[in-house]
């Protein structure tokens, strides 16, 4: 869990320097190690401990050599409940779990250190945010008397806490002080509120701005309370407020007064049973020493439930997920630390000279003073790291994080849906093995224009297009190099030709292989192995069917048992000059919507006489820039509208459904009804509809029946 946050650890003093857990490398507890380099040695000997073959290693977490609390940082993880391994927290009904956070004390953090999810905590008023540090600190002594005064907006003040995470709250309490008195010599346990209102939720429907604010003297009422109202009364008369409702996923709540009378608030408590309903851990950053490709990320994992004694039970078919995501990177840190200057901008300096460089501390807020010489901002470094990856899903999956890299960095996020169910992981595997060469760099072009117009490739959405893919290799003395291809195109791809050299020459087509399914395109070419900066280009035909699409790429290794290696953009050709892996497509594609280039073959009449001549309607058709699942439906009607056949119900996604067998079939109407009998001569139409959560695109055009 998490201690109240004290900034001023940051500046040292008896609790050491403050780091953010997800930042520093070693951070385990409350407890930050620095690792002399004989162990990091030690540690990358026993990396390689468990390989999978001469070439290909696997380096684990979650072992006696690699234990989870010394390589990360959890948040709502627990490595206590089963030990080597990892699972979600476990909230108890009768801990008040509100100090064990590290709370961000406004709604709107300036602090470099904050990142989205991280615990928050305000009070609104006034047409404005403000802190909440008493209402969270855990001491019930504690309080702001400010609402003590003749103020003319005390009705509908309010108090937010954002765990960050879903979590299963089930009781809510809140009190004045109980002891002592307040500035009118008034006894302090009388200063609750009269009346409030509680509401809580996951912050779908989270109100804007503007929208929870209000000017003094003017209220919105019900606009500022969050999807769930849990409680609300106007005469209320206990001073220490408990509310208890049944363990559900809250992410959000709300301590709302609306009775315009003198009150204080000392502190809010919240309780909850169950599970969180998102766990995460993020590695410390890994260096492997040396350059090294990714393979595949493996875990061992079991679906788990809590019973009415709270022992945990398996449970297969429990409704929880697992999702690692990993990023790679070239130094030693995928963060840019900064400094202000007198100028007001800011410059780059070192980690260390962030934290013990003896700058100011960074302002706590946005409201605060930005002078010469603090802590400013904290930024990802963009060029020297990638971004994360998208969550994997299923054990086994490729690592998509490009190499080689010398360092990386993953993320395992335990997921579920119901308060007494949970994902145990027992331990994380990435496969590793050397790099083929030290960079691999490729760039896609048309055929008819390698220089296009800003120095990026646009074709027509949905449209079969000529494609060059360059990819030139730099390797060093030792590296075995690669004598195979593995590209991945956006739709179903063609192959053309190979060619190799400066200047580029077709290789002959009997000293090469390929192999081509749907979307994927393998080349091998042992008799040509690359081991220098020899150009190599792959001409093919494909489709783009979303506005920005990347075509991946990698080498390999036919011989050996190196991982493959994946292509990086760069300029692999100086005749070409995207110097790109993606290609675009043109405004003019995009404004024909995510329906288009629909066929109907043969033109004019069908005749479904049996004579194996024209006698179905084969209805082909692109569909393009789908984020997920369309739900596509294909009907036949009458002049009158009346449906005469339901021709196809399915979900489908990007992709040019035009081929007579596989994966993308025709939809075709052989000329009978729902019922199997064959309709009448005449006109009929026929509509096909392709539905997202955003829209719906229809198209309706005729079609003969003639015998």
């Amino acid at each position: 869990m998490y201690s109240f946050r004290d900034k001023s650890r940051k500046n040292g003093g008896a609790a050491g320097p403050y780091f953010p857990a997800s930042r520093f490398p070693f951070h385990v507890s409350r407890l930050t190690f620095h690792v002399s380099r004989s162990f990091l040695f030690l540690c990358l000997l026993l990396i390689f401990a468990g390989s999978v073959s001469a070439e290909i290693e696997t380096w684990t977490v979650g072992n006696e050599a690699r234990p989870w609390e010394a390589w990360g940082t959890m948040r709502m993880m627990d490595t206590r409940a089963e030990s080597g391994a990892i699972q979600p927290s476990a909230f108890q009904p009768d801990e008040n779990i509100v100090p064990t956070f590290q709370w961000y004390p406004k709604k709107f953090p300036s602090d470099p250190d904050y990142r989205k999810g991280d615990p928050r905590a305000w009070l609104a008023m006034d047409g404005a945010y403000s802190y909440a540090w008493t209402a969270v600190d855990g001491d019930p002594t504690t309080v702001s008397t400010r609402f003590l005064s003749t103020v003319t907006s005390r009705n509908h003040s309010f108090w937010t806490l954002d765990f960050g995470v879903p979590i299963p709250a089930c009781t809510l309490v809140f009190y004045p002080r109980q002891e002592g008195v307040d500035q009118y010599e008034n006894p302090s346990v009388n200063n609750f509120m009269k009346g409030y209102k509680i509401s809580g939720g996951l912050g779908k429907d989270f109100p804007v701005y503007e929208k929870e604010t209000y000017a003094a003297g003017y209220t919105f009422g019900d606009i500022i309370h969050l999807e769930h109202v849990l409680g609300s009364t106007e005469y209320n008369k206990d001073s220490v407020v408990r509310l208890t409702f049944p363990p559900e996923f809250i992410r959000l709540l709300r301590v709302q007064n609306i009775v315009d009378l003198p009150f204080e608030l000392a502190e809010i408590e919240v309780y909850a049973d169950g599970l969180a309903a998102t766990a995460t851990y993020t590695s410390r950053l890994i260096d492997l020493g040396d350059l090294f490709n990714f393979g595949t990320s493996e875990w061992s994992w079991t679906k788990l439930r809590r019973a009415g004694d709270g022992a945990l039970v398996a449970a297969p078919d429990a409704d929880v997920s697992v999702q690692v995501e990993t990023r790679s990177g070239s130094d030693d840190s995928p963060l840019v630390y900064h400094k202000t200057l007198d100028t007001g901008g800011e410059m780059v300096i070192t980690e260390e000279e962030y934290y013990h460089g003896g700058l100011k501390p960074a302002p706590i807020s946005a409201e605060d003073w930005v002078a010469p010489n603090q802590q400013g901002s904290i930024t990802d470094d963009t060029e020297h790291w990638s971004f994360w990856s998208l969550p994997h899903t299923d054990s086994g999956e490729a690592v998509t994080s490009p190499g080689p890299r010398r360092y990386f960095q993953f993320r395992i996020t335990l997921k579920t849906n119901e308060v007494n169910e949970l994902a145990r992981v027992d331990s994380l595997s990435f496969q590793i093995s050397p790099p083929l060469a030290d960079e691999v760099v490729g760039e896609v072009a048309l055929l008819a224009d390698p220089a296009p117009l800003n120095e990026v490739a646009h074709v027509a959405g949905g449209e079969r297009t000529t494609f060059t893919y360059d990819l030139r290799a730099t390797a060093s003395p030792g590296q075995t190099g690669f004598d195979g291809l593995d590209l991945t195109m956006p739709s179903e791809v063609a192959f053309g030709e190979l060619l190799m050299g400066d200047p580029l020459a077709a290789l002959p087509r009997e000293e090469y292989e390929v192999e081509s399914s749907g979307s994927r395109l393998v080349v091998r070419f042992p008799s040509h192995r690359i081991t220098d900066g020899t150009l190599v280009r792959v001409v093919f035909d494909t489709s783009v069917l979303v506005f920005g699409t990347r075509f991946v790429g990698k080498v390999f290794d036919t011989e050996g048992d190196h991982l493959a290696q994946p292509i990086q953009p760069g300029n692999a050709n100086e005749a070409v000059s995207t110097d790109k892996l993606w290609v675009w497509v043109t405004e003019e594609s995009l404004q024909a919507g995510i329906l288009t280039m629909l066929e109907v073959t043969p033109v004019g009449a069908i005749t479904p006489n049996g004579d194996g001549i024209n006698d179905a309607a084969r209805i082909s058709y692109t569909l393009l820039q789908l984020t997920g699942e369309a739900l596509v439906e294909l009907s036949i009607r009458d002049l009158s509208g009346r449906q005469v056949r339901s021709v196809y119900r399915g979900r489908e996604l990007n992709g040019r459904y035009d081929q007579s067998d596989g994966a993308y079939p025709y939809k075709v109407w052989d000329g009978k009804d729902d019922d199997g009998k064959s309709v009448p001569p005449g006109l009929y139409l026929y509509a096909l509809s392709v539905k997202t959560d955003s829209e719906t695109a229809r198209k309706v055009g005729r079609i003969a029946v003639v015998y």
